[in-house]
């Protein structure tokens, strides 16, 4: 189980700044991974970033922009301050993720491990046990 170490207040606000973020960058993170092609998200990119990112693998653009441990990397060529800083408040807005210490079952799950007794059969109703416990552990994942 992960729990987050925010207040309710500064959740509040990271959410605020997350959803400005995410505006602006909206027709990135709301595609799916074939409209780049298909769509040709690619060149809706700024033009510096098309020309610093072009010649990197998928592995290496990946690598650069999702690794959050090493600030002090060295990118092949200078990237643009705006990437620099997209790659920065992405990494800065993202809610903070500690492992929690055991887990403990709910009462409503003693009986059936993967049913909730609490919800009626409507309410499982084409909702496969096994679905059920994930849809549970999912719940149970909160930033």
């Amino acid at each position: 189980m992960f729990t987050c170490s925010l207040s309710a207040e500064q959740q509040r606000q990271l959410a605020e700044r997350l959803t400005t973020f995410l505006s602006k960058y909206g027709y990135l993170s709301d595609s799916y991974i074939i409209e780049f092609f298909s769509k040709d998200h690619w060149h809706s990119l700024p033009s510096r970033w098309q020309s610093v990112l072009q010649d990197l693998t998928p592995q290496q653009v990946a690598d650069l922009l999702l690794d959050p441990r090493h600030g002090d990397r060295r990118y092949p060529s200078a990237w643009p301050l705006s990437l620099l800083a997209f790659r920065a408040t992405a990494h800065a807005l993202a809610f903070p993720r500690e492992c929690g210490g055991g887990e403990v079952e709910p009462d409503e799950f003693l009986e059936k491990r993967s049913q909730s007794s609490m919800l009626g059969h409507i309410f499982r109703k084409h909702v496969k046990p096994k679905k059920q416990h994930e849809i549970r552990k999912l719940g149970s994942v909160r930033g």
